[in-house]
């Protein structure tokens, strides 16, 4: 057999990982083609590699693979785990189209082009949320910033005019009466979470976090998040097991401007 068949045989059997060297072996002798470029890109997302699954994917649809309603699904789904939204809305509604474009009895099964253009048009809302939020904070900085270098130009020049004060008969204070100060607790922090076949998200609404207030535990049946807010006591958002085992090494922690995810 050929190398391209090699490598086909493997991804039929759902060797993936050995599949990729008989890809090289191919494109070595024969060069790129799109079917070989789909094939690859297939079992480079089925290793979790979705940046080289994107690269192929992308390769394959300039040598006229963008009539392959199997590699823009594909393409869609890298570039949504890569966090490229846009990208990945584009693409699931090009292979969204292809699809529907099928015979109903043709039509791949399970695809949800529906409630992934869902996902995607949310988090193109929350980037631009995000970015909004994160011009809000530049511009309140650069404003307190400014008030308060003006509030100290003014108390340096009210202590440079003030005149000498006259000295006044001493009198014993009145014994002061110390008030309570009242306290406005912030509302408890509360969490989401949505799931696909291989991740699950979860988000947690808190503005303006950094990371050192971000505490993140995950094992494999597992995860427990602790944030502690400016002025406040550590929170326990998360304590609790998970429904099915996770991959601890691929999972990852990101905060953002409004959330953490």
């Amino acid at each position: 057999m050929s190398a391209l068949e090699d490598a086909l045989l493997c991804c039929l059997e759902d060797r993936f990982a050995a599949a990729l060297p008989h890809f090289e072996a191919h494109f070595t002798t024969e060069g790129p083609s799109a079917r070989a470029l789909s094939a690859r890109s297939r079992a480079h997302f089925e290793c979790g590699d979705y940046v080289k699954a994107m690269a192929d994917a992308v390769e394959a649809e300039k040598l006229g693979g963008a009539a392959d309603e199997a590699l823009m699904f594909r393409k869609a789904k890298a570039a949504f785990y890569l966090d490229e939204f846009r990208t990945a809305l584009r693409a699931f509604t090009a292979g969204h189209e292809l699809w529907t474009s099928m015979a109903e009895s043709e039509r791949p099964k399970g695809r949800k082009y529906e409630l992934w253009l869902r996902k995607c048009q949310a988090e193109i809302e929350d980037e631009e949320a995000e970015a909004e939020a994160e011009a809000e904070f530049e511009v309140e900085a650069e404003v307190e910033a400014q008030v308060e270098a003006q509030v100290e130009t003014e108390v340096d020049d009210d202590v440079e005019n003030a005149a000498p004060l006259a000295a006044q008969p001493t009198a014993a204070a009145a014994p002061a009466v110390l008030q309570k100060p009242v306290v406005s607790l912030p509302p408890p922090l509360t969490y989401s979470f949505y799931q696909s076949t291989q991740w699950m998200t979860i988000e947690i609404s808190a503005r303006g976090l950094r990371e050192e207030q971000v505490q993140v535990e995950m094992e494999q049946r597992k995860l427990k998040v602790v944030i502690q807010r400016d002025g406040q006591e550590p929170e326990t958002v998360v304590d609790a097991p998970l429904f099915a085992d996770i991959n601890v090494e691929k999972s990852k922690t990101r905060i953002k401007p409004t959330k953490v995810e």
